[in-house]
């Protein structure tokens, strides 16, 4: 079997049908060459509760297009991110401009998708519990991230879009498995660009938000009626 380590998931296998079949996404991707499906996985989030004109989704294969995604392994650990990836059309910042560190989530003992470095919003004694995610494209339709950090369990994750003039488009609240790794997939499309998303651990004043694998797409991803399950992808 073979496998190839990436950063996106631009070689998830391209039809709908496939789109129903359980993730298989980690450290290596399976990219199709075989027809054996790795034995290591990744759970989902459970469904979430949505508000506003957008489409919340727990599944990375919905991820298409021409995809910008960063996975922090260029980055040392405890380097500033905030604007490391300006030049790939994102920023990262805390409400009270601190720095966004990186830094290795193998070391905790703990597993992430593209390991071993992450970043998040840990600091000696100035964590927060959320994290600003700068979209600096014009054309940016969907978000995507693998996240974790939730060391208790049915822990509430608030997402949250706005527009390029910071006007709310909508929100999605996602329940994480309370296992600390980072494994679990949140995204959110709409048909108005974004500008800005925000993720806010709302559960507790205590853990902080841990993400991996941010992914950007100027494509939109729309759920249609018929068949009630079947996601397809619209321009």
């Amino acid at each position: 079997m073979k496998y190839r380590r990436v950063i996106a998931v631009a070689a998830c296998v391209a039809s709908v049908a496939a789109l129903g079949a359980p993730v298989v996404f980690g450290a290596d991707l399976w990219d199709g060459s075989s027809g054996e499906v790795p034995d290591r996985g990744w759970v989902h989030s459970t469904l979430p509760a949505i508000s506003g004109p957008i489409v919340p989704f727990t599944n990375p294969w919905l991820l298409i297009g021409d995809l910008v995604s960063v996975n922090f392994e260029d980055a040392l650990p405890g380097e500033c991110v905030n604007s490391k990836y300006v030049g790939m059309g994102m920023a990262f910042e805390r409400d009270d401009g601190r720095c966004v560190p990186a830094f290795d989530w193998e070391r905790l003992n703990r597993q992430t998708t593209s390991p071993p470095m992450v970043m998040g919003t840990i600091c000696p004694g100035c964590w927060t519990t959320h994290l600003n995610v700068l979209v600096l494209g014009n054309d940016v339709h969907t978000f995507g991230a693998f996240y974790g950090n939730d060391q208790k369990p049915n822990m509430h994750w608030l997402i949250e879009a706005f527009d390029h003039n910071d006007q709310a488009i909508g929100h999605a609240v996602f329940v994480s498995n309370g296992n600390t790794h980072i494994d679990e997939f949140i995204g959110i499309s709409s048909r108005v660009p974004f500008g800005r998303i925000r993720i806010t651990q709302v559960s507790s004043s205590w853990y902080s938000v841990v993400l991996d694998n941010v992914t950007l797409s100027s494509r939109a991803v729309i759920v249609d009626p018929v068949p009630p399950t079947a996601p397809l992808f619209r321009d």
